[in-house]
């Protein structure tokens, strides 16, 4: 695991707690693997405005939505 490259996570019940927020532990933790230079990317379910328009301060590299 010395190479990583990429982290991608889930939103719903893995990211994000059940009252849809992320923990100050959790935000750091992204921060500091974008910080050397590892890439933060999402996949889910929801379509794109239902993860930018209530999350807008989400940042990652990238994401696949429910339509790819």
């Amino acid at each position: 695991m010395k190479d990583i490259r990429m982290v991608v996570t889930d939103l719903d019940s893995t990211l994000l707690r059940r009252n849809k927020t992320v923990s100050p532990f959790t935000l750091d933790t992204i921060a500091e693997m974008r910080r050397r230079g590892i890439l933060f990317a999402v996949a889910t379910a929801r379509p794109f405005r239902s993860v930018r328009v209530p999350f807008p301060w989400l940042s990652y590299d990238a994401a696949c939505y429910h339509n790819g």
